[in-house]
């Protein structure tokens, strides 16, 4: 269930993680002094060669990430066990997921952690693939891991979390380790039997917690689709490990180890992410850049986006949203909706997207832009601030104080900024690709 609220001003949001290896970008590294993973060969303590999915997420969607939010640890299962407490660090213990839960509970009011934040908890691998080496009831293992990812979930809904994205696994058969061992078979139907019980725990929690929004996140269908059309992805090899491979080519091997996706394949894994967020938060939001420059992405309420200063890129992904670059030159892309976009000051990038998009400009101080996809169907030209003025007087606004030119990369829309028509005309925005002959009073409004 996704709650839809009221428009609610978001002043910053953080990205807090909890996982296993596949999310851990330095924890296991940092407490081992270092040692794993062993870097090189793996990135700078992370398993793997590069980024990691959810830093390629936050990357994406504009939320910063770094050690005091990411709680996730290499060798965490579901409970508070770790497989790297049995290794050759004596008494201390690394911990699971139930472990980091308790960590981000002590932590959070000093991290500012509240409902405005985005929750990722992905977690169980370590759980069933330690049953190739140690078999048990593999039923009792899914009970197990599904009532503790319940559990860090509760914990994080009564620690003020409201949106909390839950990853599903992957197909646990694809990955190479299994693949030696020959459990394909059984890991998959393993993964099949997790996800569901998953689901069905967290439908029954958000039921009975509506103001909550658990966002489920399918990493079995991509890791599918990938195994059984690599070429359609970029894949060469889903099989073996590129670190054991000579002369692999890094964006083509889907495995970095024996159980760890490359860079290339946390991408895979990204994606997903992304479009389970970005569709499954309803809320009404708006978010506003800083000084410098900003990468803001709004989700699928009516949002609202405000670059500030900086070069920034503003993203929407609802059904009516509003992005406003302020100063600097920005890059604002419409989603699906009727959105309405300002650049502001600057050289600013426009696109609207589908929709009925409004492309607005409030002074003389802004234009200079490119608008990259004007639908003379159904777009608008917004320029109701500027001729709202007593110098504006001639009854027909469009005729007397706009002018298109036609260049061989679209159409030229020069506006008379002051009102005098004695050659205070400036060009506001490139329509590319837009014929100045198919343009008319209808694609702009010049009154309010």
């Amino acid at each position: 269930m996704i709650v839809e609220a009221t428009a609610q001003t978001q002043p910053s949001v953080d990205f807090f993680v909890f996982g296993d290896s596949l999310s851990d970008i330095g924890n296991l590294f940092a407490k081992t002094l270092r040692r794993i993973p062993p870097s090189p060969d793996y990135f700078e303590g992370r398993f793997s060669n590069g980024s990691l999915a959810v830093e390629i997420l936050a990357q994406d969607l504009g939320l910063p990430l770094s050690l005091k939010t990411n709680f996730a640890i290499g060798g965490a299962r579901t409970d508070r066990t770790n497989n790297v407490d049995d290794s050759t660090f004596g008494l201390i213990q690394f911990g699971g997921l139930l472990t980091q839960i308790d960590s981000f509970q002590s932590q959070a009011a000093e991290l500012g952690a509240g409902a405005e934040d985005l929750y990722l908890v992905w977690a169980g691998g370590n759980d069933f693939l330690n049953l190739i080496d140690n078999p048990a009831n593999p039923t009792a293992v899914v009970t197990a891991a599904v009532t503790n990812i319940l559990t860090s979930v509760r914990s994080l809904a009564a620690a003020g979390a409201k949106n909390i994205v839950v990853a599903q696994t992957p197909n646990l058969g694809r990955v190479p380790l299994s693949l030696e061992a020959g459990q394909l078979q059984s890991l998959t139907q393993l993964s099949v039997a997790f996800n569901t019980a998953l689901a069905a725990a967290l439908n029954q929690f958000e039921q009975a917690a509506p103001d909550k929004n658990i966002i489920l996140t399918d990493l079995f269908t991509p890791i599918e689709s990938v195994a059984q059309n690599p070429s359609t992805f970029g894949f060469t090899n889903v099989t073996d490990p590129l670190k054991d491979t000579a002369g692999g080519n890094a964006n083509q091997f889907f495995f970095w180890d024996d159980a760890h996706p490359t860079t290339r394949g946390h991408g895979v894994f990204a994606e997903a992410f992304r479009a389970a967020i970005v569709t499954g938060i309803n809320d009404n939001l708006t978010r506003s850049g800083s000084a410098t420059s900003d990468r803001l992405v709004t989700f699928a309420g009516r949002d609202t986006l405000n670059g500030r200063k900086g070069d920034d890129y503003l993203e929407a992904n609802g059904r009516q949203d509003v992005l406003l670059g302020g100063d600097g030159d920005d890059v604002l892309l419409g989603g699906d909706g009727n959105d309405r976009l300002t650049g502001g000051a600057g050289r600013d990038q426009l696109t609207g997207g589908a929709g009925r998009d409004r492309f607005i400009y409030t002074g003389a101080g802004e234009g200079r832009d490119t608008i990259t996809d004007f639908e003379t169907e159904r777009d608008r030209i917004d320029l109701t601030e500027i001729f709202d003025r007593r110098v504006f007087t001639r009854p027909n606004r469009f005729e007397a104080y706009v002018r298109l030119g036609q260049t061989t990369e679209g159409t030229i829309v020069r506006v008379d900024t002051n009102g005098n028509l004695r050659g205070g005309f400036k060009t506001m925005t490139l329509l590319s690709d837009v014929n100045a002959g198919d343009l008319s009073a209808a694609n702009f409004q010049v009154s309010g």
